[in-house]
């Protein structure tokens, strides 16, 4: 198993404003990583992007990730498939994804722990928050 430092965690779980998705990342790399990420959706390089978990993205209570760049439409994160097979359909707009560039931005210049919601809090939604340099929450998955 990868170590916490060398790993992106990616985490589906009940937070305080309904489903939560956190993606967990703990270098500089993982949040240059997930910077040409963004930029390949909003520049319209990639259309869509899914992850899955391997040797740098571990996921816990979800078992894909797909980012994807819409032209109209509700932008937002959702849940779908069931609980043991959970997956996160996350749609923005080229706007949305160049939200998200300007919100890892600052996290990025100035190094320091902090965190970003990157979607909004709405209801049959799921938010999404970004994490860098922060202590990572145990989950039951960690604990054994």
């Amino acid at each position: 198993m990868a170590s916490r430092e060398s790993t992106i965690w990616v985490s589906l779980y009940d937070g305080a404003f309904g489903r939560t998705l956190r993606i967990d990342l703990q270098s500089l790399a993982h949040a240059k990583l997930l910077r040409a990420m963004f930029q390949s959706l909003h520049d319209g390089v990639r259309s869509s992007l899914k992850l899955l978990p391997d040797e740098l993205w571990s996921f816990d209570g979800l078992s894909e990730l797909v980012l994807t760049t819409i032209p109209r439409g509700i932008a937002g994160a959702h849940e779908v498939g069931s609980a043991l097979e959970a997956k996160v359909d996350w749609r923005m707009s080229l706007d949305g994804w160049e939200s998200c560039l300007e919100l890892l931005a600052p996290l990025i210049k100035e190094a320091e722990p902090g965190h970003q919601y990157l979607t909004e809090e709405r209801k049959g939604y799921v938010l999404v928050v970004l994490a860098y340099l922060e202590p990572r929450p145990a989950r039951a998955k960690e604990r054994g």
